[in-house]
């Protein structure tokens, strides 16, 4: 495993993956999907404003479009691998932006009138539904490097999600959320498999952040159904707790729930890493990238979250704040907000992440995984190692 270039493409800011076909050069597919919530515009009246005329799509590339409780939600189609999903993920992000069915659109999580909406991730799984309580510890932990940061009017939190979940296990999507969604909808007649929905994490705007947010789960899962996962025992009294407390803290993140062992919520990330380093490492690109850069994260968060500028959204956002705190509006917790929230905006012209990607500075500047073309060809083109091939083809077939 080279772990070398690819670190170093990520510290030049070059995309690691440049060639679409290696989206499908991998040893074992896991299914995977994504569903993002997007933020609307409003009118006069605080209003949703959205192009209902043209709802539903489903898209060339198998994906679909759809009004959701006023929101615009696009649901990516199904594919093998997490570079895969970024690459399809990105892809809404552009899509809908180009269709302009909203004047306005935000990939994020919360407004500040209490309102929250989710960052779906959906995962095709051998693991029977009474052994998912595991991936809770995971779910937890993994916030260090998957929160997309929010400034709240009282103090910035690393997770936008953390604060709406108030259950270890719940079929609510709305109410009483859960870190653990247990509704029954497969979508999908598989014998032996079950579709595992999770809607605690946040809306991510980095590429590589989305990668590790997908990858971490579906390694985790692989592990779990192979009953390879390290012996990580956990008090699930405690997780919502350790959810909302590790939210509300820039480094030094416990597990409280851990009966076991080391608290540390890097040391529990790391002890999963390298048991999926043991067991997968050199198998495929993919793998090799997921498993090297989620090894360096934890290895720098450990050191220094700033050092993650760049790569980790709520890192790179608490930076921005602070940057902007020493303008003459940085005392104003309004305006703080807007920026907050312009860093979500699907718009390159006014969004404050596409500036980050494509023109600051390199202390500044996002890592990259994919090149703007794989982007683009994903926004037409499906995945032709999932069902979402044929779906994507009879789309094109109809236009």
């Amino acid at each position: 495993m080279d772990t070398h270039y690819i670190l170093n493409r990520l510290a030049l800011k070059q995309p690691v993956i440049e060639d679409y076909q290696q989206l499908f050069a991998i040893a074992k597919p896991f299914i995977m999907g994504s569903e993002s919530e997007y933020g609307v515009g409003q009118d006069v009246d605080g209003e949703p404003v959205l192009d209902f005329a043209r709802l539903p799509q489903v898209l060339l590339n198998g994906g679909e479009v759809y009004h959701d409780c006023g929101h615009l939600e696009y649901a990516s189609p199904e594919v093998s691998n997490s570079a895969g999903l970024v690459a399809c993920y990105e892809a809404g992000k552009v899509f809908c932006h180009r269709e302009k069915f909203s004047h306005q659109l935000f990939c994020n999580n919360n407004d500040w009138e209490g309102n929250t909406f989710a960052a779906h991730e959906n995962y095709f799984t051998k693991l029977p539904r009474s052994q998912w309580h595991r991936l809770v510890p995971l779910l937890v932990a993994r916030t260090v490097f998957a929160g997309a940061g929010w400034q709240t009017n009282t103090a910035f939190l690393i997770s936008q999600r953390a604060l709406f979940i108030s259950e270890v296990e719940s079929e609510n999507t709305t109410q009483r959320r859960g870190i653990i969604n247990t509704r029954r909808e497969p979508l999908g007649q598989v014998e032996g498999y079950d579709r595992l929905h999770i809607i605690c994490g946040d809306a991510t705007m980095s590429e590589v952040a989305t990668f590790m947010r997908f990858g971490i789960v579906a390694l985790t899962l692989e592990l779990l159904e192979l009953n390879a996962f390290p012996n990580i025992q956990y008090d699930m009294e405690f997780a919502v707790s350790d959810f909302q407390q590790i939210s509300r803290k820039i480094s030094d993140w416990w597990l409280k729930g851990i009966t076991r062992g080391s608290k540390e919520a890097l040391v529990v990330l790391d002890s999963i890493v390298l048991r999926a380093k043991e067991l997968f490492a050199g198998r495929d690109f993919v793998t090799n990238v997921l498993l090297a850069t989620l090894e360096d994260t934890i290895t720098r968060l450990g050191r220094n979250p700033r050092e993650l500028t760049g790569r980790i959204d709520w890192v790179t956002k608490l930076k921005l704040l602070e940057l902007f705190a020493n303008d003459a509006d940085g005392d104003n917790p309004e305006w703080l907000k807007s920026q907050d929230m312009a860093y979500h905006d699907l718009d390159p012209e006014t969004g404050l992440y596409w500036f980050l990607r494509d023109e600051a500075l390199p202390n500044l500047r996002m890592e990259r995984l994919l090149s703007n073309a794989v982007i683009e060809r994903a926004t037409f083109e499906p995945p032709k190692d999932t069902r979402a091939n044929a779906r994507g083809k009879i789309a094109k077939f109809l236009k």
